[in-house]
């Protein structure tokens, strides 16, 4: 109702994080929510670009492509949706003259496993200002899998910093250290903060296996 009504860039953000949250319970229910969301992106676009007085929106272009690449992003991660890649590509259209969104792109290469075009691309989305904690998670992931080792603590380190509270970050970092058997203070920090803040949740067992193995 919020979104229909005024349309903030925030209330949009919530509604996306929701749909995230419903990926791991309800699949479907979550590719709905985020068809929807693009679908009204789609529309609201539409009257930014075509030059509705600026009260008649309460979100930009810029807001707009944002969020079009996060929730693309994710649904690519999940695996191809035909209607999710259109409503994005008519959306990218108006927000970036029809080229391509490269953590889109990212995501793409990624779940092929071609790690090295994922990371070319994820660092270009990077570049572009477009960062998410999810973003970071796998562009570590990929340079790490490409044993790229030093860059993708670096890159997770970056993503600890500017989303502290994503304990998905923070529980991959220390698992990451533990495993290379560096940095055991660290490592530590991060997998403590996990179990005290349950979060993530499913995780939290894991890292009290993974911190007992560092105090033992």
């Amino acid at each position: 109702r919020m979104i229909t009504r005024v349309g903030y860039a925030q209330h949009f953000r919530e509604l996306s994080n929701i749909a995230q949250g419903l990926h791991t319970t309800e699949r479907t229910k979550a590719m709905q929510l985020q068809s929807w969301i693009l679908q009204r992106l789609n529309k609201v676009s539409k009257g930014v670009k075509d030059g509705f007085p600026p009260l008649a929106y309460a979100i930009s272009l810029e807001q707009i492509d944002s969020l079009a690449q996060a929730i693309g992003m994710l649904a690519q991660q999940d695996g191809r949706n035909r209607e999710l890649e259109i409503e994005a590509f008519e959306i990218g259209l108006r927000t970036r003259d029809g080229t391509e969104f490269p953590a889109i792109r990212a995501m793409d290469y990624y779940t092929k496993r071609q790690y090295d075009s994922a990371i070319v691309h994820f660092d270009r989305a990077l570049q572009e200002g477009f960062h998410t904690p999810g973003l970071y998670l796998l562009y570590g992931n990929a340079l790490a899998l490409s044993q790229r080792y030093s860059e993708s603590l670096s890159r997770f380190e970056e993503g600890v910093r500017r989303y502290p509270d994503d304990g998905m970050l923070r529980f991959t970092l220390g698992k990451y250290y533990v495993r290379a058997r560096i940095q055991p203070e660290r490592a530590a920090e991060l997998l403590q903060w996990c179990i005290e803040n349950e979060n993530p949740r499913e995780k939290v067992e894991a890292a009290q296996k993974l911190l007992y193995s560092l105090v033992r």
